[in-house]
C-alpha cells in the first residue's frame, strides 16, 4: 500500500495505511496492525540475483510457512509472524527449489528456515516424497522441535536428501525447560537426536541458552554437561548463547516478572554474546564470565560452534 501511494507521486496519508511506524513532527506514530497474509503462494520468489550470495555461509534459504503456535518465553517469532500457522503449498515450495537449481547451477543444498517445519510430520513426509520425485540432486537442512521428531520422520527426511537438522534444546535441566513454555524434556531431546543419528543425518545441531530467568550455577552446569554428552555420543554441534530478551518476547515485555533487569537498548549488543540482562541469580559480569568459561570449556571441541 505504501509503495502504491508513493508510485502515484502524491504525498501519502501515512496514518491511513495499516502496519506502519513513522515520525510525525518528531513523534513516533504506529498505525493499526495489518491482517496476516493467509495465502503465502501469492508471494513472488525472492530475486536472489540482487544479493551478493558468495558473502553468505548459507546463501540458499527458503521459508515455507509463517506463524508459530508455541509459547516459548524467549522467542520473538510470534511477535512478527503471529500465532496462526500458514503454509505454502508443497508444489509452490518445490517450484522455488527447482527455479534455484536452474538459475544457480552451483546450488547443491538449501536450508529451510521455518521455526516449525516439522510441526506437521505428514506435510514433511509428503514434501520428501515429492522432492524425491523431482530428482533435483540437492541436499537440505531444517530446524525441528524435538517432540515431533522420531525414527520414521528422520529416515524419510534422510532418504530425501536431508543432511542437517537443528534442534532447539535450550537447557540441559528439566527444571529450567519446564519454565520456558516449550513443553519439552531432556529425554525428548535425546530421543530426537538419537533418531537423527540412527538415520544417518550427518550434521545434527543444538541451540543452547545460558542465563535463563531461573538459571543457577547448577542448571547452567547441567546444560553444558548435557551438550557435551550429546556431542560425544551423537556428534551434535552445540551453539551456545546468552539469554537475550528480544523485543516482543514474553521475557522482554514482562521482564520483572521473570526476574530480569534489561540494562541496554543498544541493539548492536543483542547478539547473544553480550550480557544485556542481569537475573535474580547473576549479575551481568557473572553471566559474562560464565559464558566465556563455557566457551573455554567447549571451544576446543571441533563439534561446537560458539
Amino acid at each position: 500500500d505504501l509503495l502504491a501511494h508513493l508510485h502515484t507521486g502524491r504525498r501519502p496519508v501515512l496514518g491511513d495505511i495499516p502496519g506502519l511506524a513513522f515520525r510525525d513532527n518528531g513523534t513516533v506514530r504506529l498505525t493499526p496492525p495489518r491482517p496476516v497474509l493467509t495465502d503465502l503462494n501469492t508471494l513472488p520468489f525472492p530475486d536472489r540475483g540482487k544479493v551478493p550470495l558468495p558473502r553468505y555461509k548459507e546463501p540458499y534459504t527458503l521459508s515455507t510457512s509463517r506463524g508459530c503456535p508455541g509459547d516459548c518465553i524467549f522467542c520473538s517469532s510470534r511477535s512478527y509472524w503471529g500465532k496462526e500457522v500458514r503454509h505454502r503449498s508443497i508444489t509452490n515450495i518445490l517450484d522455488e527449489i527447482e527455479m534455484l537449481r536452474h538459475t544457480f547451477p552451483d546450488m547443491k543444498k538449501f536450508i529451510i528456515a521455518d521455526d516449525t517445519f516439522t510441526s506437521e510430520p505428514e506435510r514433511v513426509v509428503e514434501f520428501c516424497r515429492r522432492l524425491r520425485q523431482r530428482d533435483l540432486g540437492v541436499t537440505w537442512g531444517c530446524f525441528s522441535r524435538v517432540d515431533v521428531f522420531d525414527d520414521g520422520l528422520a529416515q524419510c527426511m534422510y532418504d530425501a536428501g536431508c543432511f542437517q537438522v537443528k534442534f532447539g534444546v535450550e537447557s540441559g535441566s528439566d527444571e529450567i525447560l519446564g519454565t520456558l513454555g516449550k513443553r519439552t524434556t531432556t529425554s525428548m531431546v535425546e530421543n530426537a537426536v538419537a533418531a537423527a543419528f540412527r538415520a544417518g543425518i550427518s550434521h545434527i545441531q543444538a541451540s543452547l541458552i545460558l542465563g535463563l530467568p531461573d538459571d543457577t550455577p547448577e542448571t547452567m552446569g547441567a546444560t553444558i554437561a548435557f551438550a557435551v554428552h550429546l556431542a560425544e555420543t551423537y556428534g551434535v554441534r552445540g551453539q551456545v548463547g546468552l539469554n537475550t530478551p528480544f523485543p516482543g518476547t514474553p521475557q522482554c515485555e514482562r521482564a520483572a516478572r521473570f526476574g530480569l533487569k534489561i540494562h541496554t537498548e543498544d541493539w548492536d549488543l543483542y547478539d547473544s554474546r553480550h550480557p544485556i540482562v542481569s537475573t535474580e541469580n547473576f549479575t551481568r559480569t557473572e553471566l559474562s564470565a560464565l559464558y566465556y568459561q563455557a566457551v573455554e570449556a567447549l571451544y576446543g571441541r571441533s563439534y561446537f560452534e560458539i
